[in-house]
């Protein structure tokens, strides 16, 4: 076991500088950052809500689904992040790079995984899953485009915080890979 350790170091090492290689290649400061701004605080928690509580209210089917995945995928995704970010304690891209400084104060002081980026991606793949399970059409319609803006938006989230100098690219990859698949595990196993 020692030695499957040792051997993954390295590799794990070379992942790390590869990451912060993207940062430096993503990020700059002449960017406006007005529009990243704006588009990462809509992953702040509120659209979760208040959409939530509409769709549980208002419709009926795919309403209630949508409503139980999300809450459901949320209830386990939450600890697993939270367990993640204090166990791995990635620092943000100000602790490691000198003089930098990210365009906004980050709620905590971890990076791994982005928070905002699961969130979003838990709120997509829901609100994927719920239309398709409810739609049995094909091709392109009113639920296909709406898929595709949700996700493009969720990608967007993610984009965000790297340009907000946040995150690393890979912190929204985790997070979006860890959103996604909590949202598919609840969705195959609880409510199917």
């Amino acid at each position: 076991m020692t030695k499957i350790i040792a051997n993954c170091i390295p590799l794990l090492y070379a992942l790390k500088r590869l990451d912060e290689a993207a940062f430096h290649k993503a990020f700059r400061r002449d960017r406006t950052c007005a529009p990243f701004r704006k588009i990462s605080a809509t992953a702040d928690g509120h659209l979760y809500v208040l959409s939530a509580i509409f769709c549980w209210m208002l419709i009926k089917e795919p309403g209630s689904h949508f409503f139980s995945l999300l809450c459901i995928s949320f209830m386990l995704e939450r600890p697993i992040y939270f367990i993640l970010k204090n166990g791995l304690k990635r620092s943000r891209p100000a602790q490691i790079i000198p003089g930098f400084n990210s365009v906004i104060i980050p709620s905590d002081h971890f990076s791994f995984p982005s928070g905002h980026t699961s969130g979003a991606f838990i709120f997509a793949t829901t609100l994927t899953l719920s239309l398709t399970d409810a739609s049995s059409t094909f091709g392109v319609n009113a639920e296909t485009l709406l898929i595709g803006v949700i996700y493009s938006w969720a990608v967007m989230v993610g984009v965000s915080r790297v340009m907000l100098g946040v995150h690393f690219p890979g912190d929204t990859l985790a997070g979006a890979t860890l959103g996604t698949s909590t949202t598919i595990f609840i969705h195959s196993l609880v409510l199917l």
